[in-house]
């Protein structure tokens, strides 16, 4: 007997869970729990149904419940049996677009201690901890300084800095400088990763990681796809997802 419960429509069924929670971690930790309810199959059509719906209609509710998706699965609270079941089913289902984007993400190492990189001041070098604090600290002189430490654990301090913008935020995105682990750390953002210049300088930032690539793609403007397919110095998987992104759009439009 199957344990997976009989949702009739799953894509509707989700949306309107998710669309009356304002937190982000519960949105996340309820897709999650409701995902594992949904047999493979039906998991795979609406995932692609709902990539379709937030690229094309952009209704807030559809949008909302992508992103909690992509969240939780580049937060690791999708649970992985399920998600290559969901994947295999895509396969034989023929839902390329399932298949192009939903891919588990990639364990992203942090920037060790002992790495030579030192920020300095009065001639000492700054040890982690005091990058860190310096991060969380609401002043523009340490932002700027924060903004080219490449290490995450000092991007993810920053990233609730108060006094942050997006614009520092876009910078910091759009820089080869930055590690992959920054970018992700970004990517999984909620605040950030739904603005849409924040989400073009990471797409097309060749250092994030093409797994969390693929997460933005429902999400950012035709054009921003057209550049991105097209974009040698990108992964074949990014300009290929982005190109298949286009098509179905059109189809849907």
């Amino acid at each position: 007997m199957s344990a997976y419960i009989t949702i009739v429509d799953p894509l509707n069924y989700i949306k309107k869970n998710l669309a009356v929670l304002l937190d982000w971690k519960q949105r996340t930790t309820m897709v999650s729990e409701i995902i594992l309810d949904i047999s493979p199959e039906k998991t795979s059509t609406m995932f692609q149904s709902l990539c379709i719906e937030a690229a094309v209609v952009k209704s807030t509710e559809s949008v909302v419940a992508l992103h909690s998706v992509f969240i939780a699965l580049l937060n690791g609270q999708w649970d992985i049996e399920h998600l290559i079941h969901t994947r295999e089913a895509a396969a034989g289902q023929k839902e390329m677009l399932t298949l192009a984007l939903l891919n588990e993400p990639p364990f992203l190492k942090d920037i060790s201690e002992d790495d030579p990189i030192e920020f300095k001041q009065d001639s000492r070098p700054l040890t982690l901890g005091e990058r860190k604090a310096m991060a969380a600290i609401p002043t523009r002189k340490n932002i700027e300084r924060a903004m080219e430490d490449p290490h995450p654990a000092v991007a993810r301090k920053l990233l609730e800095n108060p006094k942050v913008t997006q614009r520092d935020i876009i910078r910091i995105a759009a820089s080869v400088k930055m590690s992959d682990s920054s970018l992700a750390a970004i990517c999984r953002h909620p605040k950030w990763r739904v603005q849409k210049e924040v989400q073009r300088a990471l797409i097309n930032n060749k250092n994030l990681p093409v797994e969390f690539a693929f997460s933005l793609i429902p999400f950012v403007s035709l054009i921003t796809l057209r550049e991105v397919s097209y974009d040698k110095r990108l992964s074949q998987e990014l300009m290929d997802g982005a190109f298949l992104m286009i098509e179905l759009m059109s189809k849907n439009m």
